[in-house]
């Protein structure tokens, strides 16, 4: 075992620091003509995106603390294999404050 790693109950653990941001692009959050062309470019860009994962322009503008954290749990499920996996309860849903 490395230095680094953080152990609990006999089992080693790798700990990953990261942080996100919330996108809002919603137009009282755009400065100018320009924000609103930056923004269009990444929709745009999306499209591409297989359908099941495509937004409506408005929740692209903002989708909001509840999808951005049912986005977190869905993808640590592919991760993971389920909900009940290494991941399980990781996720702090209270740390986000929709709106």
């Amino acid at each position: 075992m490395e230095d680094h790693d953080v152990t609990r109950n006999g089992q080693s653990h790798f700990i990953v620091d990261a942080h996100v941001h919330l996108w809002d692009a919603r137009p009282q959050d755009q400065r100018n003509v320009h924000g609103k062309q930056f923004s269009d470019c990444f929709y745009n860009y999306a499209a591409n995106a297989p359908e099941s994962g495509k937004l409506g322009y408005d929740e692209f503008l903002y989708p909001g603390g509840e999808r951005l954290m049912k986005d977190f749990a869905d993808g640590a499920e592919r991760r993971c294999g389920s909900h009940r996996g290494p991941c399980a309860g990781n996720w702090r849903t209270d740390a986000v404050s929709p709106s």
